[in-house]
């Protein structure tokens, strides 16, 4: 069976064609910086030699249109799974679309608000254009259905929280590719640190999730790069009330004007870490502290830790970053190889605790849950 998976990022379009029962991706195909003039398509076919071409991407749209021409006519596919950022309540695992849900995930719009309707439209554009292939959503939410109780409510008024006010998690697409690519290998208690430009830490015992960073919306936990993380809800009401702040501003600060951008005027870890800057050494080492003490506090929730990874473009790509993130970590039995660090290879303990760095892959895990699926729907409708 051949699966096309749609992923799409705040400026970015990623498709992949794969073949289910190899695991292989026969098409690899990506829209980046749309919206900006020096957008390009790479795309890459098998084993052959990426081809990139720079081209104007005005909007996702856009981008949707030149993937239409580069996958032709008649499709070569029998399924297309998309990521979809939020499930709410309801929608626990990986489900087909239909009329029906799409309209309930159009009402979990303001619980994603920067992601939930670029999905959206992304589907819409799909189902239109080839509306006799079945399509499924696969919920960055899913992976987190098992968190208990006690991690999952809010200590709020019982009327807010049969509002579907509680905590949901993300990132649960990447947390279950690595739980796959560890396989055997996966032990009972471990602390998933996925660090990119968005970034969570997850608990994971026996291979369900029990606690993790990210809340009612992406934008609770850690400081990232440009969300600004747990911040106490009394200085946001201070803001609301008494600077002026409307609720609008205070969406796009949180979301988009903070994080590591709102503490030293760059949103790149890569370029902070460059930079000799006293604000610039400042954002890395908050953002490393604030890992740090989720892993602690994890640590304890699990009741010890025997494995800890890093995944994410930070994570994956910073040694530095995760030696200022581990080196105080030692009481857990958490230490780095640093050859093995600096050289960002898949195991980097000596000590105990056993360290990995793992390239996750999203759109593979889409497709298996795609894959899994019981039969679908002749037609979605």
């Amino acid at each position: 069976m051949h699966i096309l998976v749609i992923n799409a990022g705040s400026s970015s379009l990623k498709a992949e064609l794969w073949d289910s029962s190899s695991a292989q991706a026969l098409l690899r195909w990506h829209a980046q910086r749309i919206g900006s003039a020096h957008g390009a398509i790479v795309s890459q076919s098998g084993s052959a030699p990426a081809r990139r071409q720079v081209q104007m991407l005005s909007s996702h749209a856009d981008a949707f249109q030149a993937l239409l021409r580069e996958l032709g006519g008649q499709p070569a596919f029998q399924r297309v799974g998309h990521r979809v950022v939020h499930g709410g309540p309801d929608y626990v695992r990986s489900t087909w679309l239909d009329d029906r849900v799409c309209a309930e995930l159009r009402r979990l719009v303001p619980l994603s608000p920067l992601h939930q309707p670029l999905n959206l439209q992304l589907i819409d554009a799909s189902r239109q254009a080839w509306p006799a292939i079945p399509q499924a959503a696969v919920f960055d939410t899913e992976f987190h259905a098992t968190l208990p109780p006690v991690a999952r409510e809010y200590a709020l008024p019982q009327t807010w929280r049969d509002w579907g006010v509680r905590r949901y998690g993300f990132h649960g697409i990447a947390c279950e590719d690595v739980l796959h690519q560890l396989g055997a290998a996966r032990a009972s208690r471990l602390v998933i640190c996925h660090l990119g430009s968005g970034a969570s830490v997850t608990a994971v015992r026996d291979g369900a999730s029990v606690d993790t960073s990210m809340g009612m919306t992406p934008l609770e936990g850690l400081v990232m790069a440009t969300r600004s993380g747990d911040v106490d809800p009394g200085a946001l009401l201070y803001l609301l009330r008494e600077r002026g702040v409307s609720p609008a501003e205070l969406d796009r600060g949180l979301n988009e004007a903070s994080g590591l951008l709102g503490l030293a005027g760059d949103r790149d870890m890569a370029h902070l870490l460059a930079a000799d800057t006293p604000a610039a050494r400042f954002a890395v080492e908050l953002f490393c502290y604030r890992v740090r003490k989720a892993i602690g506090a994890y640590a304890a929730a699990l009741g010890g830790l025997d494995q800890l990874v890093f995944s994410g473009g930070i994570g994956e790509n910073a040694p530095a970053v995760r030696a200022a993130i581990c080196a105080p970590l030692d009481f857990l039995g958490v230490r780095l190889d640093p050859a093995a660090n600096a050289a960002n290879e898949a195991r980097l303990a000596t000590g105990p605790v056993d360290v990995h760095r793992i390239a996750v892959n999203e759109n593979r895990a889409i497709t298996r849950a795609v894959a899994a699926l019981p039969a679908p729907p002749a037609v979605a409708t």
